[in-house]
């Protein structure tokens, strides 16, 4: 329509589309501000602080809520009975487990682990959580590098009597955002050449992702020295230190998950949790 001026007017029609446009730009950035927008690094670090840095004590009874999630799957009991915890300390460098047994603040496998360094012991149908070799290692690694703790490696998903590794948050980088550093050390009594991986995530209590893959064949696409598993894996000690990027378009909220690794024979070899704030 042309006005008597020569300008072209707007129609009510034309008006209503522009309207709807807005509304649906007004709605996108709304939903991204809400649910999509991360908080800074250092944020997301302090907010997982909060939750508490001993999240293997969590796990083993301190946590209701993380122990009702991880709970869910008690036939993976019968699993393997490796009793390895982290060997020492860690190098920021060139990311190895280094050998540091004489580290003081580092507590033998062998060793019986101090009440007080392992957290208060649970009785009755909790386990006892003093009992866990390895932990008060983990603890210590922990707390000499000031690491924010989001997850854990056991030797078992129901009743763990090792710790095997930790899992931290970090920030990253090289992509923005924020990372995952997994470490774990795992003895091996017989060569691995094969099983499955399986995964279950909640996300703010609801059920969100479950699925399995034949360890071997799960990243067929990468290179062998960037694998998280490269069979065969060799009998005895075997360790890592693994980053995994945390995806900024992951929406807000808590991610609760449960990893496990069986053999072709179906014998449970490690069993790990996470709990994630975003």
């Amino acid at each position: 329509m042309v006005s008597t001026s020569g300008h072209t007017m707007m129609t009510p029609r034309r008006y209503l589309r522009l309207a709807i446009v807005a509304a649906l730009l007004l709605a996108v950035i709304t939903i991204y501000v809400t649910f999509f927008r991360h908080p800074p690094p250092d944020k997301l670090m302090e907010m997982n602080r909060r939750r508490g840095q001993d999240f293997a004590a969590s796990f083993l009874g301190h946590d209701d809520d993380v122990k009702a999630t991880h709970n869910k799957d008690k036939k993976t009991n019968r699993g393997a009975n490796e009793e390895k915890g982290v060997d020492g300390d860690y190098d920021e460098d060139d990311k190895t487990m280094l050998k540091n047994k004489e580290d003081n603040d580092v507590v033998d496998d062998d060793e019986d682990v101090d009440a007080d360094e392992a957290g208060p012991k649970k009785s009755g149908k909790n386990h006892v959580e003093g009992m866990v070799k390895g932990k008060a290692q983990w603890d210590a690694f922990l707390r000499d590098h000031k690491y924010t703790s989001v997850g854990v490696v056991f030797d078992k998903c129901e009743k763990p009597t090792a710790q095997l590794g930790t899992v931290i948050l970090l920030a990253d980088e090289e992509f923005g955002g924020v990372k995952t550093r997994t470490f774990y050390n795992l003895t091996l009594e017989e060569d691995f050449k094969g099983g499955t991986f399986n995964i279950e995530v909640k996300y703010n209590g609801q059920d969100l992702y479950d699925n399995w893959w034949e360890i071997c064949e799960m990243e067929d696409d990468l290179e062998p020295e960037k694998r998280t598993f490269a069979c065969p894996i060799r009998k005895g000690l075997n360790s890592l230190v693994k980053d995994k990027h945390i995806p900024g378009y992951l929406p807000e909220g808590r991610y609760l998950s449960k990893a496990w690794v069986k053999t072709q024979t179906g014998r449970l070899i490690a069993c790990g949790f996470s709990d994630l704030t975003l």
